[in-house]
């Protein structure tokens, strides 16, 4: 680091951001549902209230887009999917030869409010909860779905802190720590 403060010789990997589709599908096998079934037809992008106008697709297909991988999601100019565009997936209607990589409000945002990701943490939590009996082991667990690793003792310390302080509301507390680790920048960034 000395040498190379500037990192001119890439002596350490840049920081770089998941496109959106990745983290679409990252967030869909961390809870575990992902279909990897390759082929088939595309799924219909969902079709919110607030997105529905006169040129909306007559039909709005689920949330989760049967789970498939983001390329299998319909893309339509008058109908695109909100998740996707807030991590930057290029419009359908311009060519690009690099895409952009913005760091808007409107990204954690997304992670933090959206349907979708409410419903993969909600599912997520569940299988935690069911799966293990030991908070210790499903913390761990979840360190590896969510980043390949596991936790460092204060991150286990502090989730094992928080879930005892709510011993009545296991389910509901695994599913805001689920939502937190979500929420972490190491869950959308490679280093």
């Amino acid at each position: 680091a000395s040498r190379d403060p500037a990192n001119h010789l890439l002596h350490c990997a840049r920081v770089r951001r998941i496109p959106a589709e990745g983290i679409r599908a990252a967030l869909l096998a961390t809870a575990g549902v992902i279909d990897r079934k390759p082929f088939g037809p595309s799924v219909p992008v969902h079709i919110t209230d607030f997105m529905r106008h006169n040129r909306s697709p007559d039909a709005s297909g689920p949330i989760d887009g049967e789970r498939r991988r983001s390329v299998y999601i319909e893309y339509r100019r008058n109908g695109l999917n909100h998740f996707l565009t807030a991590f930057d997936k290029p419009l359908p209607s311009t060519t690009i030869g690099q895409r952009h990589q913005s760091n808007s409000a409107a990204q954690p945002l997304m992670l933090l409010n959206d349907p979708l990701v409410h419903e993969l943490t909600q599912t997520w939590a569940n299988r935690l909860a069911d799966a293990f009996d030991d908070d210790a082991a499903a913390i761990e667990a979840a360190y590896q779905a969510a980043y390949g690793r596991l936790p460092v003792e204060a991150e286990q310390n502090a989730i094992l802190t928080f879930l005892q302080q709510r011993p009545d509301k296991r389910l509901e507390a695994w599913s805001d720590v689920c939502l937190a680790l979500i929420n972490n920048k190491e869950f959308i960034f490679l280093r």
